[in-house]
């Protein structure tokens, strides 16, 4: 019987050799040796990870507000507080000026002129040939947008006036929406352009 000690011996000292080597394997990994804890496999796939929430894009300048001008192609709104100076079939224009004989704009704000005008026209015409029809004499800058749509822009910003059209053809129609535009500062002026070509709605 004793022949088989050896056999018994050498079984039981693999396996404890065996279990050394997994508790030293255990043991390298205790936060006290400067190892972080093993992360639980049934921990991680019973949590699922949280989707952030889309943030929502501040637009760059808030839309004017004031008096709306609507045709059969698009929506506008005049600048809040601005009266209607003039207005005809195929044309309107609003001013910051209060109505004759009662005073003058101050020139602490922007005041002047904004201008949109329409002309009938069939044939599909390009941004170029809609340019090239304006009676501004103002220098062509890169093409903007208007309600999300490509338009011409002609501008000469100074620092005591700005002056700025944009342009295009839409749906049968010639558009120009024209900035003539005093006081205030040359940033404050240009807020209050961005402010309508951002109320710019077409149908």
């Amino acid at each position: 019987m004793n022949r088989h000690h050896p056999v018994r011996h050498a079984a039981r000292l693999a396996v404890a050799l065996l279990l050394v080597g997994v508790m030293s394997a255990c043991g390298g990994d205790e936060p006290g040796n400067g190892a972080e804890p093993p992360s639980s496999p049934s921990t991680e796939s019973s949590e699922p990870s949280e989707t952030p929430e889309p943030s929502e894009t501040e637009p760059a300048v808030e839309p004017a507000t004031g008096r709306v001008y609507e045709t059969p192609q698009f929506i506008m709104r005049a600048p809040e507080g601005w009266r209607v100076e003039y207005e005809i079939t195929d044309a309107i224009e609003f001013t910051s000026g209060p109505p004759p004989g009662e005073g003058q704009a101050s020139e602490a704000d922007p005041f002047g002129l904004v201008t949109v005008e329409t002309e009938a026209v069939s044939r599909q015409l390009s941004l170029d040939e809609v340019a090239r029809g304006s009676t501004e004499d103002l220098p062509r800058l890169a093409d903007s947008e208007l309600g999300g749509e490509a338009a011409y822009l002609l501008a000469s910003n100074q620092a005591a006036f700005s002056d700025q059209e944009l342009g295009l053809w839409y749906d049968g129609v010639v558009v120009r929406l024209r900035f003539t535009l005093g006081g205030g500062a040359k940033a404050d002026r240009q807020e209050l352009v961005d402010s309508v070509v951002a109320a710019w709605e077409w149908k």
